[in-house]
């Protein structure tokens, strides 16, 4: 992740210089707010001459307090009594910066450290300044004066060294870790920060390297080992990793992870008994969770889905994760995954299900669920589902999708259009989602026969998604059936046509739109292709229908015939078939 500059420099505000001749400009007007803001001393301190710590205290009190206004007046009072006075410019210049005044800052900034060399806080203070104006160079020249003026100050190597590392100064950024470990000695996090700039710079032996000298201060360690072994093997060295996991195993045989990548090698190897073995020891481990045996078989299992024989071991290795981890969500989960992608739906919805009693605020597991239910046509569970997930993630437009289309499968119209209404609200800034909900919007209201907002929502629908198939589909269809619009059905139907010749159900779209608009020639054409292709009731009876109206009775009556044996027709066909003629 890319780290904004902005956020590598400690959290002290940037100050803002105060010129003398912004002091002297000043002094004049400090007469004339003298009343309102009551800012005299009290005359046994004037005559004392402590009035300018008088101000800077009153100042302090009213920085505490948030009213920067007063606090400015007081600090600037106290400077014009003392001109040196680093903590009052310190604090003017915080109040500057909260401004934006950040020239004045940066000036304000150097005089402070001109007056106090020793003071950590007015080195990060500039090294911010020059952050918030991007200027990272300066503000690692900033932290560099500061490590070598100012004694015990060696932790603002790693601010140097996150600046380096953002301006891609691998070199310098390593210079700066190699100061941290001089001081403190070497440590998991950064040895691992120095590796990734090794390799970055395509030096695996420094990465390498780097993570030896955390193993030769602490050999028993078991992340700094599998750090090491885990950038050998990435890079194909696994020869150069195995006595590092064998000499890790003998000093900690219950590791669990060591187990798992020396399994790794040994199945490279060809030694799958071994590998096996391995992988269960793990996977029986009590030092292993249950969500890393959830992710290392997960990111195994596309792997052993490719064959029938890594399906039997992904099946065995899954059974004994539900016998170690039967109540734990994830695991019911990823045996959910796994049947789904080897297309056991049952096993999957059962998996699945399971999942939510364990942990019914995961929303993927219920977008698995409630989909598998629509895709069995089970309406009413998908129904149930749906409404019981949308308690836990009421905003979730993707789940009103489906609420929504299981109930206008059910032709419960008015309730699809109020679900799909909802997740139009809910889908902004999702532009896909937002064109399929538009579109089924567009279905529900053609089932209330509320065409004129069906065409609307159709109208949206093609604005986001111009080449939706859904809509296009449906809209010419539709619009065919109430002989509306047939030109701009007939447009929307040819370019689906053009771009999915084979289509039966598009080539039977378009034919009935040039049915509709008597063009008979073209749309038999059409829907003898699609007939050939791939037969179903409706098609054939339009078949039969376009014949009739090109006065080839007997063969119209035939194909209606057969519609009727396929299924799927108009409420008309018996009585085209028993009066030999057309009814619409």
């Amino acid at each position: 992740m890319r780290l904004s500059f902005g956020k590598i420099v400690l959290g002290v505000v940037a100050m803002a210089l105060l010129s003398v001749g912004d002091a002297e400009a000043q002094r004049g007007k400090r007469k004339k707010k003298d009343n309102r803001y009551g800012t005299h001393a009290p005359k046994e301190l004037e005559a004392s001459g402590l009035d300018a710590e008088y101000y800077f205290s009153e100042g302090q009190k009213f920085y505490i307090l948030e009213d920067f206004g007063k606090a400015e007046d007081f600090f600037e009072r106290s400077l014009e009594i003392e001109p040196n006075n680093a903590a009052a410019k310190y604090r003017l210049a915080q109040i500057a910066a909260s401004k934006g005044e950040m020239v004045r800052a940066e000036r304000l900034a150097k005089e402070t450290i001109r007056l106090d060399s020793l003071n950590k806080y007015y080195y990060v203070t500039l090294a911010n300044i020059y952050a918030k104006e991007e200027k990272p160079d300066l503000s690692a020249l900033v932290y560099e004066r500061l490590v070598n003026t100012v004694p015990g100050t060696d932790e603002y190597y790693y601010e140097l060294a996150a600046i380096r590392t953002y301006q891609q100064k691998w070199d310098k950024a390593l210079e700066a870790y190699a100061k941290i470990e001089e001081v403190y000695g070497p440590s998991e996090g950064v040895t691992r920060q120095i590796q990734k700039l090794y390799l970055r710079k395509n030096d695996l032996d420094g990465a390498i390297e780097a993570g030896k000298r955390l193993i030769e201060r602490n050999p028993s360690s078991e992340g700094a080992v599998l750090n090491v072994v885990g950038i050998l093997m990435a890079n194909g060295k696994n020869k150069e990793a195995l006595p590092y996991l064998e000499s890790l195993l003998k000093q900690v045989p219950d590791s669990p992870k060591a187990a798992l990548m020396l399994a790794d090698i040994e199945s490279r190897e060809g030694n799958f008994d071994s590998a096996d073995s391995l992988i269960r020891s793990s996977l029986n481990s009590e030092r292993m969770s249950a969500q890393d045996k959830v992710n290392f078989l997960a990111q195994k299992m596309p792997l052993w889905a490719s064959s029938d024989s890594g399906k039997e071991q992904a099946s065995s290795y899954l059974t004994l994760l539900l016998e170690k981890h039967p109540d734990e969500a994830s695991t019911w989960g990823l045996a959910g995954d796994w049947e789904n992608s080897v297309g056991d739906k049952d096993k999957a919805l059962k998996n699945y299900t399971e999942a939510l009693e364990w942990d019914k605020n995961n929303f993927p597991v219920w977008q698995n669920v409630v989909s598998l239910q629509l895709e069995k046509n089970q309406l009413d569970n998908a129904i149930e589902s749906s409404e019981e997930a949308l308690t836990y993630f009421p905003n979730q437009a993707i789940m009103y999708y489906f609420n929504g289309t299981a109930y206008l499968i059910k032709k419960s119209y008015k309730r699809a259009a109020s679900a799909f209404k909802q997740g139009i609200k809910l889908s902004e800034g999702n532009k896909a989602l937002s064109a399929v909900l538009w579109g089924q919007l567009g279905d529900a209201y053609n089932g209330t026969e509320e065409h004129e907002k069906s065409d609307n929502a159709y109208d949206e629908a093609l604005k986001l998604d111009p080449e939706s198939e859904h809509v296009l589909n449906n809209y010419s269809y539709f619009l065919s059936l109430r002989k509306k619009n047939l030109e701009k059905a007939l447009k929307m139907s040819g370019q689906l046509v053009e771009r999915f010749p084979d289509n039966v159900t598009y080539l039977d779209t378009h034919a009935w739109v040039l049915y509709q608009m008597k063009d008979y020639d073209k749309a038999l054409v059409l829907l003898k292709k699609a007939v050939e292709k791939e037969p179903s009731g409706v098609i054939v009876e339009h078949y039969g229908d376009a014949l009739y109206r090109k006065g080839r009775i007997d063969e119209a009556r035939k194909q209606w015939k057969k519609a009727k044996e396929l299924g799927d027709t108009s409420d008309l066909l018996d009585k085209k078939i028993a009066d030999g003629k057309i009814y619409e």
